[in-house]
């Protein structure tokens, strides 16, 4: 993975040096202590995460090219779902901290340093084009509210794509997301996790209990999905795999 420490208060940089060391040594993050240096750096070349600790605070009093940075970011080609994570100097009460920066993930100074740890070091194991090695799913992210929530694969039993709005249901909860957080997710939209029955609603195969001729009903009570023309075809393709997966798995038996 490749990352961006854009850092204007040096208190804590040998802190995440060492602790992206320790999570992720193969990690290849930049480092800069300038807003035209980090904006040059994102327009040259791919980040997986920004990690912004800024002195916003300063004898002259207040210094907002940071924000205004990261604020930016979004309006970048390619950057509209790269986590930032913000730790700054002031309350996450202003006008460009959490939501308007559309900040995973902010921490105000001092920076305590274990519930950074224990909230960034799975962003960072994910944040390599969602995977590490074979066993791990992809963690999807999605915007409600200009902030940024990020979804495990597995946890994902469905999601919906509407004109203006989407829909994602997880094993906890479900949430109204940012439509273009789902149609920019390519990944998510060609995963064979998942199976398409309708033209707006995809259900995560894991999760199906049983499919019935006008409708799939999902596993721990988490509803039904009606199907549509379109539904049928792709649980039909779906049903032929699955057959055709078992008479490889018997022949190999008998081998």
């Amino acid at each position: 993975m490749r990352g961006l420490l854009y850092a204007t208060d040096q208190q804590y940089v040998s802190f995440y040096r060492s602790f992206i060391r320790e999570i992720r040594p193969d990690a290849q993050f930049v480092f800069c202590r300038k807003a035209s240096e980090a904006s040059q750096i994102i327009l040259k070349e791919r980040v997986d995460l920004i990690l912004a600790d800024l002195k916003i605070i300063t004898r002259k009093g207040m210094d907002t090219s940071g924000l205004h940075f990261l604020n930016g970011v979004r309006n970048v080609r390619g950057y509209y779902l790269v986590p930032v994570v913000l730790v700054a100097d002031v309350d996450d009460e202003g006008p460009f901290l959490k939501e308007d920066v559309h900040c995973y993930e902010f921490f105000r100074k001092p920076l305590n340093q274990e519930a950074f740890r224990e909230k960034i070091g799975p962003l960072l194991r994910y944040a390599d084009e969602g995977r590490i090695s074979p066993d791990i799913r992809a963690l999807h992210f999605f915007r409600k509210r200009k902030c940024l929530y990020p979804v495990s694969e597995e946890e994902l039993v469905r999601f919906e794509l509407h004109s203006h709005n989407g829909l994602i249901v997880t094993l906890q909860d479900s949430y109204d997301v940012d439509i273009a957080s789902l149609r920019k997710d390519e990944e998510l939209l060609s995963s064979l996790a998942f199976l398409q029955v309708s033209r707006c609603d995809y259900v995560n195969k894991k999760y199906i209990q049983k499919i019935e001729q006008d409708k799939i009903v999902l596993k721990n009570d988490m509803g039904e999905v009606f199907l549509t023309d379109t539904g049928r075809e792709n649980v039909k393709r779906f049903r032929e795999d699955l057959k055709r997966n078992g008479e490889d798995e018997k022949e190999e038996g008998k081998g």
